[in-house]
């Protein structure tokens, strides 16, 4: 794991945002599940590639419900590329915890020598038994679009008669790309404010206003701001973290680090057109060229224009 795989394990860990993660995008904001009732459940897996080598394998984030009635299993995958196999990738996800729950049924009935007839004891299930549901969600970080398969169809070549692919036993990922949110509001922890903010990458302009128009940004807790930080890819966040710590309330301005930036970054440029404009000057004058001197100091276009002419030089 890089460190922005750590940051947004550590983030989406918390029971919190992880049933909102799950409430926000597959239940339409309804609160069906609740972040006090979901136990860590991650498992590590051992695997022998195609070569002999032995592979580890883990879900990103998997907890299960223990709400006192049926068991259930949710999972989280984190994806920061477009990934052309995601489909399959989760499938074996879902079938690996499958599996593991009947061979963990399998041992118990063995020991227990519960099997009736030869239909169970060759199975290694008895006819009663019952595997725990797995709910997977596919969420992707990603700027780009989103241009992969969403289903196992998606990823498949049939032939030309149509009865083929609808004898296929399809499989849907549940993908979530923050890019194509539309109902913000459907998530009620701060991943509305992350998410908000993450749609706005690229755009300074409407970044900052989203900023300054909600209150959120202005008391993000300390993972939030790191996450943030990292997506948004300014080492500068980082370096002003310090300063926006709101200490008494143990919580971060990120308004107040954005809004600093982008005031160094008006004065940068500020400072730096200036610079260029001397550089310009201190040419003509050497090259006693004091009517376009004159006239660069006056008309903006024909300025632009000796910028272009003398860019060798540095302007």
């Amino acid at each position: 794991m890089g460190k922005l795989d750590h940051a947004v394990y550590s983030y989406l860990s918390k029971g919190d945002r992880f049933a909102d993660l799950f409430n926000g995008s597959l239940f339409h904001g309804e609160q069906v599940l609740c972040g006090d009732l979901l136990i860590d459940s991650s498992e590590r897996c051992i695997r022998k590639d195609e070569s002999g080598n032995y592979k580890e394998t883990d879900r990103d984030i998997r907890k299960t419900l223990q709400d006192g009635t049926i068991l259930q299993i949710f999972a989280e995958e984190s994806q920061s590329y477009v990934s052309y196999v995601m489909p399959l990738r989760c499938m074996n996800y879902d079938v690996r915890d499958y599996l593991s729950q009947v061979s963990a049924l399998e041992i118990q009935n063995r020991k227990q020598k519960k099997f009736r007839d030869s239909d169970e004891y060759l199975s290694g299930l008895c006819a009663d038994d019952r595997l725990i549901p797995v709910y997977t969600v596919v969420l992707y970080w990603g700027e780009k679009n989103w241009t992969g398969p969403r289903t196992l169809s998606d990823m498949m070549e049939f032939s030309d008669d149509s009865r083929f692919k609808e004898l296929f036993c399809d499989y849907t990922m549940n993908l979530v790309c923050i890019n194509e949110i539309d109902n913000l509001e459907d998530y009620k922890t701060d991943l509305q404010a992350v998410f908000r903010l993450l749609q706005c990458r690229g755009e300074k302009e409407k970044l900052h206003s989203v900023v300054k128009s909600r209150d959120e940004y202005s008391h993000l807790p300390e993972d939030a701001y790191d996450v943030l930080t990292l997506f948004l890819s300014d080492k500068r966040l980082e370096l002003k973290k310090e300063e926006v710590y709101i200490k008494e309330r143990g919580e971060y301005d990120m308004c107040q680090a954005l809004t600093e930036l982008i005031e160094d970054g008006k004065q940068e440029g500020i400072k730096e057109g200036e610079n260029r404009l001397l550089n310009l000057q201190k040419i003509l004058i050497a090259a006693g060229k004091m009517d376009e001197l004159s006239q660069v100091i006056l008309d903006e276009t024909y300025r632009q224009k000796m910028y272009q002419e003398y860019a060798a030089d540095g302007c």
